[in-house]
Order: C-alpha cells, then structure tokens, then sequence
C-alpha cells in the first residue's frame, strides 16, 4: 500500500517519536523509512538584505547545510532501528 513512509526531523524530542511511528507504518507495510530534513535557503528570505551580502548569505548556507548534517550523522545511531 506504501513504499515509503517519510519522517521530517528537525532533531527535537518530537521528531524523534514521530520516527518511532513512522518506523512502525513501515513495519507494517513493508516500507521503506526516509527521514527528512529542510534547510531554508538563505538568500529566500528577506532578499533584499542578502543581495547586498552574498558571500555572507553563502558562507551562512554552508554552515547551515554543515550543522544539519552533522546533526543527522549523530542522530542516526541512536535510532532504535536504522533508517
């Protein structure tokens, strides 16, 4: 019925019970688990001020982009079961 259950994170304690739930949808429907999680572009929001300031717009992104990733690289152990 469905082949992918998807599980935003945003590594709060919340997501990680709705990982709990979405791991057992995928249970039991023999589905797979993705976990997801948004990085907001930096320049999308108040464009004007991140015209004037691309690098700095940059270099935020990529140490926003870094931190989610790490965040996740530490959070995946500590899942029950792996994702």
């Amino acid at each position: 019925m469905f082949n992918r259950i998807l599980v935003p994170v945003d590594f709060s304690d919340g997501a990680r019970s709705a990982f709990g739930h979405g791991a057992l949808f995928a249970a039991a429907f023999d589905s797979t688990l993705e976990l997801v999680h948004v990085v907001e572009q930096v320049g999308q929001t108040h464009h004007a001020f991140w015209a004037a300031e691309p690098a700095l717009a940059g270099e935020l992104q990529r140490q926003t982009q870094s931190l989610a990733e790490a965040s996740m690289a530490r959070l995946l152990p500590t899942l029950p079961i792996q994702a």
